[in-house]
């Protein structure tokens, strides 16, 4: 059985919300996604039969996978309501 070192994904979001007039607000929302960058590898080489292939780690989750672990993503944005 092969083991892999697993995801380190940790993100956070910070909203604030500022009332400009009576009817008038701004919303800003920042969104981290792998806050502390931590690199997550993929499985390594599963195939026995090439000699020195077993086991070895090729690459890296990118940032559009549904985990979000890849590259340290940061996301900001305004919203104004009226």
């Amino acid at each position: 059985m092969l083991e892999w070192p697993g995801l380190h994904v940790h993100s956070i979001s910070l909203t604030k919300r500022f009332a400009l007039t009576e009817r008038l607000r701004l919303d800003y929302m920042l969104a981290v996604s792998n806050l502390f960058n931590h690199p997550n590898f993929l499985a390594p080489a599963s195939n026995i039969s090439v000699p020195g292939q077993a086991g070895v780690i090729t690459g890296q989750y990118d940032r559009f996978r549904a985990e979000r672990a890849g590259a340290r993503f940061m996301d900001m944005r305004l919203r104004l309501e009226f």
